[in-house]
């Protein structure tokens, strides 16, 4: 097993002891109360004129870098886990998006935090990725906007699928543990400055 994953769940038994236990119902499984997210549908049927967009999260070494792909069509989203790992430089990255056929002139939001990362990005040719919209109540805005569609899951999105299950609010609070929130972090960074629009469909890369 992965030792960060077991780091990962060893600080939620500790921060919040009910929100670990409900780990043992199983995959796909509701957690309870605390559980930010719920009524995700595990399924991958994306509408054909639904909107494309990606969201990035950096990380390196404690954390991982997470990209995760967002089709929007009207208040559905279908979510598509496309990395989730650790040591990527942004060469590495350009890599991946490529590999995963993201085009060059895809939208993609990223961490604001990390501008000289952005910047090479786009020197490699990603023309169209953006800083995400963060500031004070920026998370619990984003989870608030998140909440208002209704959100598939392609099936094999499995890091995804388990930081659905573990990402639950502070025991009294309404505010998110600061753990299993990568990808979900990926998630409001590209839905935070995104409207509808003209649909402009993006051909497929393949390498």
């Amino acid at each position: 097993m992965d030792p960060k994953k077991i780091q990962e769940w060893e600080r939620a038994r500790l921060d919040d002891p009910e929100y670990y236990s409900h780990h043992i119902l199983g995959q796909w499984s509701d957690i309870g109360e605390g559980q930010v997210y719920k009524d995700w549908n595990f399924d991958w049927q994306p509408d054909p004129e639904a909107e494309l967009l990606y969201g990035l999260d950096f990380g390196f070494a404690s954390d991982p870098c997470a990209v995760i792909e967002v089709r929007k069509r009207g208040k559905r989203l279908w979510l598509r886990e496309l990395t989730y790992s650790s040591g990527l430089t942004n060469d590495d990255l350009a890599d991946v998006l490529e590999d995963n056929g993201v085009n060059k002139m895809a939208t993609i939001y990223a961490d604001s935090a990390e501008p000289k990362s952005i910047e090479e990005l786009k020197r490699r040719g990603f023309r169209n990725i953006k800083p995400a919209t963060k500031g004070p109540d920026s998370i619990r805005a984003g989870i608030s906007k998140i909440k208002g569609f209704e959100v598939h899951v392609h099936p094999d999105s499995k890091n995804l699928i388990e930081e659905y299950q573990f990402y639950s609010y502070k025991q009294g609070t309404d505010k998110p543990i600061d753990d299993h929130n990568h990808l979900l972090d990926a998630l409001r960074y590209a839905m935070s400055k995104h409207r509808s629009g003209p649909i402009v469909a993006l051909p497929t890369l393949t390498r």
